[in-house]
C-alpha cells in the first residue's frame, strides 16, 4: 500500500512541475503579429500582386538586363520540315570548279577548301549559276610514306552557296587536274612497283659488268683463273637482286601531292540537297 501512494506522490509532483515548467517565460513560444498588422494597413493583401510596382517597359519577366551578360534563351523550332516542298537536287549531281586554296599532303585535317564553279548546273525548278562557291575540309593528309606509297589529301564538302544562301551539302572529289579520282583520295604516284623494276636493273648493270670482267680475265693468260669466280660472282648478285627485289623496295616512297590554286576539280554530290528557300 505504501508503494502505490508513493507512487502516485511522484506522478502528481512531476505532472506539476512540468506544468509549472510549460508555463514559464523560457518555454513561451510568442508570436509578434504587429508586422503583419502594420502591412494589412497599406497593402490589401489580397490584391498584393496588383498593387506591386509594375516592370521596367520593354524588360519581361526572364529576360537578361541591359548590359547583363547572360545569354537569352534561343526559340527552338518545331516546325517539322517537309522535303515535299523543296528542291530536290540529286545525288550525284556534279559540279565543275576551281580551287581557291592550296591542297598538299603537308596539309592539316581540319584546314578549310573552297571551290567555285565554272559552269552552271541546269535542274528542274533551279539552275546553280556558275561562281557558286562549294566549301569543304581535308579530313585525312600525309606526306610519302616507305613501301612507295605516295602523299595524300582527302577532302569532303560540307555546304553550297547558291545565289548568296548557304546550304549544307554532302560531296566528294571525283576529278583533280584531269586526272580520276577514286574513294575521294587524292594520292600521289605509288612507286613500290617502279623501286622493284630499278633493283631488278641494278642487278642486270651488276650481271653484266661482271660478265665484262669475266672476259676481261678470261683473254690473259695471267688471269684466266680468276673467269670463273667473276662469272659466279655475277650470277649469285643478279638472281638475288632479282629475287630480294619485292624486299628492297619497300625502302622507296611514293611521289608528293600539291595543287596550286585554280587547279580544275570535278565534285559531286553524295547525298541528296534539298532548298527550301
Amino acid at each position: 500500500m505504501n508503494y502505490s501512494r508513493n507512487k502516485i506522490f511522484q506522478l502528481f509532483l512531476y505532472s506539476t512541475l512540468g506544468l509549472f515548467l510549460i508555463q514559464s517565460q523560457g518555454f513561451c513560444i510568442e508570436l509578434d503579429t504587429s508586422i503583419d498588422a502594420e502591412i494589412n494597413k497599406t497593402y490589401n493583401a489580397g490584391q498584393l500582386e496588383e498593387t506591386l510596382p509594375k516592370l521596367p517597359q520593354g524588360l519581361e519577366p526572364n529576360t537578361p538586363a541591359a548590359g547583363s551578360t547572360a545569354p537569352a534563351a534561343k526559340p527552338v523550332s518545331t516546325t517539322p520540315v517537309d522535303r515535299s516542298t523543296a528542291i530536290k537536287i540529286g545525288r550525284g549531281t556534279k559540279f565543275r570548279t576551281t580551287s581557291k586554296n592550296w591542297a598538299s599532303d603537308s596539309a592539316k585535317v581540319g584546314n578549310r577548301v573552297s571551290f567555285t564553279t565554272t559552269k552552271p548546273v541546269t535542274k528542274r525548278y533551279i539552275t546553280i549559276p556558275a561562281g557558286s562557291t562549294l566549301r569543304g575540309r581535308i579530313v585525312d593528309a600525309h606526306q610519302p610514306q616507305y613501301t612507295g606509297n605516295g602523299g595524300l589529301v582527302k577532302i569532303e564538302i560540307e555546304s553550297i552557296t547558291i545565289n548568296g544562301a548557304n546550304k549544307y551539302a554532302d560531296g566528294k572529289i571525283t576529278k583533280a587536274n584531269g586526272k580520276n579520282i577514286f574513294f575521294n583520295n587524292i594520292k600521289g604516284k605509288r612507286k613500290y612497283a617502279v623501286g622493284i623494276g630499278k633493283n631488278i636493273k641494278k642487278s642486270h648493270q651488276f650481271f653484266r659488268k661482271s660478265m665484262k670482267k669475266t672476259s676481261e680475265y678470261a683473254n690473259d693468260g695471267l688471269t684466266v683463273i680468276l673467269s670463273p669466280f667473276t662469272f659466279i660472282g655475277g650470277t649469285v648478285g643478279w638472281l638475288g637482286g632479282v629475287v630480294l627485289s619485292p624486299i628492297t623496295a619497300l625502302k622507296y616512297k611514293g611521289d608528293r601531292i600539291s595543287l596550286p590554286p585554280d587547279t580544275l576539280y570535278e565534285i559531286k554530290l553524295t547525298q541528296d540537297l534539298y532548298i527550301y528557300d
